[in-house]
């Protein structure tokens, strides 16, 4: 877990391999601005070429997630929060065909 607003992508993590580029990312970003996630380092992330991002219930400590829950498509929100909550708990990404 980073610190607030610390992106955690600013360095590949020790000992990390490169084996080839994946067909797809997917991150958790629950805990991503230390708690919860910002705009600033959500774009960060997408700019490292992750293609969607998860959360968990984290994801509600930061205020500034909300909105992005709401007009970030390629992010979602837990799946078994409230059926009301904001964002979405599933999302459908075809990538390469």
């Amino acid at each position: 877990m980073g610190t607030r607003e610390e992106s955690p992508f600013s360095s590949p993590p020790p000992g990390q391999k490169q084996h080839g580029t994946p067909d797809f990312i997917l991150a958790n970003v629950e805990n991503a601005a230390g708690f919860g996630l910002t705009s600033r380092v959500m774009d960060e992330i997408f700019g490292q070429g992750v293609d969607a991002l998860t959360s968990g219930n984290h994801i509600w400590d930061n205020k500034e997630a909300l909105p992005l829950l709401d007009e970030e498509k390629r992010l979602v929100r837990p799946a078994n929060s409230p059926p009301l909550s904001r964002g979405n708990g599933s999302m459908v990404i075809e990538k390469r065909g």
